[in-house]
Formats: structure tokens, sequence, C-alpha cells
């Protein structure tokens, strides 16, 4: 499944701006980690979710950089 929704993000990629479609990869972070938990009842250590947190907060503060129409 992970490969295939990838898949469909280049699809995506090569149709809208990245700035739209940049959101969807930092949903797939929190997706993976809720599934990992629910699936396999795995939680990301300590220093896993500081590296997920930097990355979403960057993606989120690129957002803010956007110019909005």
């Amino acid at each position: 499944m992970s490969a295939f929704g990838n898949y469909l993000l280049v699809v995506v990629n090569r149709t809208t701006p990245a700035t739209v479609s940049a959101p969807l990869i930092y949903f797939q972070l929190i997706a993976a980690t809720v599934i990992g938990f629910l699936v396999f009842g795995d939680w990301p250590e300590p220093l896993t979710l500081l590296g997920l947190a930097v990355i979403f907060a960057s993606g989120v503060g690129g957002l803010a950089l956007v110019p909005r129409r």
C-alpha cells in the first residue's frame, strides 16, 4: 500500500504544484506512525518522534511562507 501511495504522489506531482501536494507527504508520516502502533503495537522511540516533529514543523513552517491568492 505504501508503494502504491508513493506512486500516486508521483502522479499528482506531475500535474499539481508542489505547494498543493507536499502536505500529503506529511500526512503519510502521521498515518505510518498510527498504523505502526495499531497493527504492530510499535511506538517510535523518543529520538525518532523528535525527528518526526522537526520534519512536520518544517512542513508547517513552509506552508506559512506560501503566498495567498
